[in-house]
């Protein structure tokens, strides 16, 4: 939701006659930085947190990528700061970009674990990633 706030501030940006509102532009930029990076980055942090430490508290997923998954939503957090004091906005593309490593390891990770705990795994099938 935040990032479609930022992406309609975005474009509302582009209408005709909008320079010449006093104040609009100014407004709608607050508005799309505010949604799209701390507004955005604080709940993908919780959830990052969340899905690490469950998953990785129930032997989902390897240890270092529940590690990796807490120390991306510590940085998603800081980012937060960033309404205080703009040098705080360096945790911005630390959490975005960080986060995409982890999404691609818990998803090559997160199915082989689930299926080994829950006993659906067949011992001569293949697994992509190690649960241990």
């Amino acid at each position: 939701m935040m990032l479609m706030l930022s992406s309609l501030a975005s474009w509302s940006l582009t209408r005709p006659n909008i320079a010449e509102a006093n104040g609009a532009v100014s407004a709608l930029q607050a508005i799309a930085f505010a949604g799209g990076g701390p507004g955005f980055i604080a709940p993908f942090g919780l959830f990052i947190a969340g899905v690490s430490i469950s998953a990785g508290l129930h032997k989902l997923m390897p240890r270092w990528l529940m590690w990796l998954g807490i120390a991306v939503a510590v940085a998603c957090e800081l980012a937060t700061f960033t309404l205080l004091n703009f040098k705080a906005g360096y945790f911005i593309p630390v959490g975005r970009f960080i986060s995409i490593i982890w999404m691609i390891g818990v998803s090559l990770t997160l199915p082989a674990g689930i299926a080994k705990a829950t006993g659906e795994l067949d011992p001569n099938q293949a697994t992509i990633g190690e649960t241990h």
